[in-house]
């Protein structure tokens, strides 16, 4: 093996697998002692050990022991780093050590050393010549003989002399400012940070002026100086930058603008990874002229890309938000062939050759994705779901890019367009609402024409070529899986619901769903009227649906009742037209005169309610004064049957009157009882209670009632029934004993 010296000495720095050692002795038999410079141990190389560790680049040798420990952490700096006049500087340095070392022989006294300068001066044209004594410390300082690079000759002097210049409490405000001001949401400016520490160091020194004494001559220099603006702007920037971004935008901005950015894995063959994602195009539209819709917007864009290829699979165009709806009907073209979708659109030359299940979907952690129908259709499919981390576009940055050059290229050069930048259309005071002239069907035909036409044929940096022939090149080497019907795909990647089933079918969005022969076989057997059932619907059109039947595990169709209206109409488009009818309906007269009518039953209920409260036992005994008819009833004793109204025989219309004075009552009458007060007192036990009679005497006034010819029935008062004896107690017919006195 060939010998080389790597000039390495006692003491010198060497990386070894990026650790730091010093290198300490040599042994007799040639191997080399090594010490960690953080924990101390040792490692013992040989030659041949050493020479393979540099060869594969896993060993440095960085002998500075020749310059001062106060220059060595930034001799290994680059020399880009460093300022013109640094470089320039550190290059006249160089001259004067190489010339030297060039001239073995020469001596190092002040004649050779001046003879040296002045010709290397002469040569170089240098203005400035240095001392003969600042050579002799270059050459001492500034590597070694044969091996000084130019790196080692920059200037170290650059902070020389420089301290804080401030004292260490006016430092600590400083801090305390930048953190309590500055490190925060408020996103204030530096300069409030400034103006925060001035105002510390002001009331410190005021506080210590009211408390010390005035005589005291030392106070002058306790007081502490006022931080110059530029000092705290210093210490500003000084802060860590990752950290002051997260701390006044987020962890999320702070990401975004240094976090390096992570290699999303690569597909290895078509259809390994495909992306779908949805983007908000920036172009205002009319809708279809077919459609009932009688507006226009931004529409919403779904987008299905191969990873591998670049190659475009499916999509759906939409104003409705981003949903399991448009996500579905995009996969549902993406799996697919589009031939029957191509035909559908005259003058379109090109040929769409996406078609396939995908291997594993990658899309955002949303709503539509994480719920039920997606993952549970990606299941019968034999499709992986992989859902992106929420608010990282860089986990699809494939379709993110595809988006950009899409609006670049296609979007941004039609009528309606936004460009991306509202705030330069209201700058120059442009309505991209009145420049729109495109219909949705125009849009659909165009955007197809540019993605076949032009974004298939044109070459992908990322992949270096087309991603047309890497479609093709892909597919031609694997074959693509394809489900067993295309057929299935309308069933499988469908909306799934519950809702209850009854004999009238189904009710869902105010539509109703039947079929005599489902809903007989859906009721069969569960003795009930009324069940939940499972669903499935097709978002794109809402005719039908289909409901499950759990004991044979099939799907029974309810069709609509409104088949026209429901025919080819999409969900969203339902909701739009509901919400539509419902708002004109509120303001209408009609509408108005309506909830007028509802107020004013609720309110003439609520009264009824009230006084239908205030007719109290009591109320009834006052009004018996008064000249009326009155209905007199009898509720059957405990143990009597109970044969709803009391029998007619014993009903008595009669105009009545109650005698005032009680007193004046005949002795031999029946005994006449106190009304019971609202406030009673406590009640009795059992055994001690009596029934409360009162005894009233009625005078029929009209018409005259016939001789009795039998007793009149008395029902029997159990004492323990109370609501009986309170019901006697307020009867004319409750006593043992009517007495009557015939006019």
């Amino acid at each position: 093996m060939a010998e080389f010296n790597l000039r390495i000495t006692r003491g010198g720095s060497v990386t070894i697998n990026e650790r730091e050692y010093s290198f300490t002795r040599l042994l007799d038999d040639g191997r080399m002692v090594f010490e960690d410079a953080e924990n101390g141990r040792i490692k013992v190389l040989s030659d041949d050990d050493f020479v393979s560790l540099y060869a594969s680049d896993r060993l440095s040798v960085k002998d500075w022991k020749r310059l001062p420990v106060a220059h060595s952490d930034v001799a290994n700096r680059a020399l880009e780093s460093l300022p013109p006049e640094a470089t320039t500087k550190a290059e006249w340095r160089h001259a004067y050590c190489v010339a030297f070392d060039a001239r073995p022989g020469l001596l190092k006294n002040e004649p050779c050393l001046t003879a040296l300068i002045d010709e290397v001066a002469a040569e170089k044209g240098h203005a400035k010549k240095p001392n003969w004594k600042t050579l002799l410390t270059w050459l001492r300082e500034r590597g070694a003989p044969g091996r000084r690079p130019l790196k080692a000759m920059r200037s170290y002097d650059e902070k020389k002399g420089r301290t804080r210049g401030i004292d260490d409490a006016v430092e600590e405000i400083i801090q305390n400012a930048i953190k309590s001001v500055y490190l925060n949401r408020a996103l204030l400016p530096a300069t409030a940070v400034y103006e925060a520490a001035f105002g510390a160091v002001e009331k410190r020194n005021r506080e210590l002026i009211e408390t010390a004494d005035p005589s005291d001559r030392s106070l002058q220099e306790l007081l502490l100086p006022h931080p110059a603006r530029s000092t705290v702007f210093r210490r500003i920037q000084d802060c860590d930058y990752y950290r002051t971004i997260r701390s006044r935008h987020g962890s999320r901005a702070a990401d975004l603008e240094l976090k390096p950015l992570k290699v999303a894995p690569e597909a290895t063959y078509p259809l390994e990874r495909v992306l779908i994602d949805h983007t908000k195009l920036d172009g205002w539209m009319l809708f279809d002229e077919a459609s009932a819709l009688p507006c226009g917007g931004r529409p919403w864009l779904t987008m299905a890309i191969d990873a591998y290829s670049r190659y475009p699979l499916g999509f759906y165009i939409g104003f409705e938000p981003p949903s399991v709806y448009s996500v579905m009907m995009c996969l549902r073209q993406a799996i697919a062939p589009k031939a029957e979708l191509l035909k559908q659109v005259p003058g379109l030359e090109q040929d769409w050759l996406a078609m396939g299940t995908p291997m594993k979907l990658v899309a955002d952690n949303a709503k539509e994705i994480v719920g039920i129908s997606l993952p549970r259709a990606c299941a019968e499919l034999a499709i992986e779901l992989e859902t992106s981390p929420v608010k990282t576009p860089k986990h699809k940055g494939i379709i993110e890019r595809f988006f950009g050059t899409m609006n670049k290229r296609f979007v941004h050069r039609l009528p309606g367009t936004t460009y991306g930048n509202p705030k330069l259309l209201r700058d120059l005071e442009i309505n991209p609402q009145n420049t729109m002239r495109m219909s949705f069907a125009k849009f659909q035909f165009l955007f197809l024409k540019w993605l076949l036409g032009d974004y298939c044929k044109s070459r992908n940096r990322m992949i270096g070529t087309t991603p047309e022939r890497r479609w093709i090149e892909g597919t031609a080497k694997r074959r693509i899986d394809m489900p067993e019907r295309i057929g299935v795909l309308k069933s499988i990647l469908s909306r799934h619901g519950t809702a209850a089933l009854n004999r009238s079918g189904v009710r869902f969005q105010n539509l109703t769903f039947r079929s005599d022969d489902t809903i007989r076989r859906m009721l069969a057997g569960t003795k009930k009227s009324k069940i939940d059932v499972d669903f499935r619907f097709d978002p794109a059109d809402l005719s039908e649906m289909h409901v499950l039947l759990k004991t044979t595990g099939e799907y029974l169709p309810l069709v609509c009742d409104q088949k026209d209206y429901a025919r080819g109409l999409s969900l969203w488009q339902h909701k739009i037209i509901q919400l539509q009818n419902r708002d004109r309906d509120r303001k209408s007269k009609n509408f108005k005169d309506l909830m007028l009518t509802r107020s004013e039953l609720i309110a003439e209920t609520v009264q009824a309610i009230k006084a239908g409260a205030a007719k109290t036992i009591d109320a009834r005994f006052q009004r018996l004064g008064e000249t009326g008819s009155v209905i007199v009833t009898t509720k059957p004793a405990r143990g009597h049957p109970r044969n709803g109204a009391v029998s007619t025989s014993r009903m008595i219309a009669v105009d009545v009157s109650v005698e005032e004075t009680v007193a004046e009552t005949p002795a031999g009458d029946a005994p006449v009882l106190e009304e019971p007060s609202r406030n009673s007192p406590p009640k009795k036990p059992r055994s001690q209670r009596k029934t409360k009679v009162k005894t009233v005497v009625a005078t029929v006034v009209e018409p005259e009632l016939p001789p009795l010819t039998e007793e009149p029935h008395v029902t029997e008062v159990d004492d323990d029934d109370d609501d009986a004896a309170s019901l006697m107690a307020a009867s004319p017919m409750s006593a043992k004993q009517v007495t009557r006195s015939n006019a």
